[in-house]
């Protein structure tokens, strides 16, 4: 199965997330969504995570929710690195790769921008500044 694309329907998934609340992505349509797939060990994961708490500021949780998919296979190291690098974002381990199967995710740092229709917007494989941009235009523009 080939992963979803730019322009189709964002796959649905109910996961519980760090603080053991449950994330039903059903329940967003409405919102913008920044689906962040990153795990401690991915250098290019922790750099892009300064651009994504940029986002994180300069947009209201009202108007755009981000889920960061963590692939690591520790927990505890998980749940440390969210704390020490202050993610203010609701967080969840899919260490049984579940949610990363259903987006067709292999490689990381992945990003996806999913619209207030449920629609996949935005695909990129890494987050860098250009790609911060052309996010920040897709949620300054609609």
């Amino acid at each position: 199965m080939s992963p979803p694309k730019e322009g189709q329907t964002a796959p649905l998934f109910v996961a519980k997330d760090v603080e053991d609340n449950d994330v039903d992505l059903n329940k967003l349509n409405g919102k913008y969504i920044l689906l962040d797939f990153w795990a401690t060990w991915c250098g290019p994961c922790m750099a892009a995570v300064p651009l994504v708490k940029k986002l994180r500021a300069n947009f209201s949780s009202d108007s755009l929710v981000i889920i960061g998919i963590n692939k690591d296979n520790d927990f505890n190291k998980f749940k440390k690195e969210i704390e020490q690098s202050k993610m203010n974002w609701r967080q969840i381990f899919d260490n049984k790769n579940i949610i990363s199967s259903l987006y067709g995710v292999t490689a990381i740092p992945v990003t996806l921008l999913i619209n207030k229709h449920g629609v996949i917007i935005y695909r990129s494989l890494g987050l860098s500044i250009n790609n911060e941009k052309q996010i920040e235009s897709f949620l300054k523009n609609n």
